[in-house]
């Protein structure tokens, strides 16, 4: 808002420079302009000023969370046979690593929100990955690994599903095997 009022006082100095001068006030011109540039300053700076603080902690530790249950109940999908020691997994690694506790049901319902849609779920990682930390990253990782595990068995899918979360997530092979700090 303050951007546009800048560039109008300064337009509007501009245009009137010759009314300045005709009415004997030619310094006027350069205090309108001076104001102007001052209030365009101001705008510009708290437009840069927001750009650093856009998401608060508490909402990128709720962000991490929602993540880390839409991508451990699509794991459990994966394969397209559906343990129940996967299911039991998930809920007790979310209950580990977040404190809350989840049902089958919404595992289940995290899990097909938008099964159907896979572009629509690598679009919603690779947009929240960058409000997620690096190791929180690596963590959910480690807990898709865990879910894999769960039932005994490693599917071609749920390998497939490992390394299209790594990739989503900017993770490399280093980063998911812990060998970067």
């Amino acid at each position: 808002m303050y951007i546009v009022l800048g560039i109008i006082i300064m337009a509007g100095g501009y245009f009137l420079k010759g009314e300045f001068n005709e009415w004997g006030f030619p310094a006027i011109y350069y205090v309108v302009e001076v104001v102007g540039l001052i209030v365009f300053l101001l705008g510009a700076f708290a437009v840069f000023k927001g750009r650093g603080s856009g998401v608060s902690e508490e909402d990128k530790k709720n962000l991490t969370h929602e993540v880390i249950l839409k991508t451990l109940s699509r794991m459990t999908y994966a394969d397209t046979n559906t343990e129940k020691a996967e299911v039991e997994t998930v809920k007790k690694i979310y209950k580990k690593v977040t404190g809350k506790t989840v049902t089958d049901a919404d595992i289940r319902v995290a899990a097909r929100g938008d099964l159907h849609e896979d572009q629509a779920f690598h679009k919603y990682l690779g947009q929240s990955q960058g409000h997620i930390s690096q190791e929180d990253k690596c963590l959910i990782m480690q807990c898709l690994a865990d879910v894999i595990k769960a039932d005994g068995k490693v599917s071609p899918g749920e390998v497939a599903f490992f390394d299209e979360v790594g990739n989503a997530l900017k993770l490399s092979p280093a980063d998911i095997a812990n060998f970067k700090d």
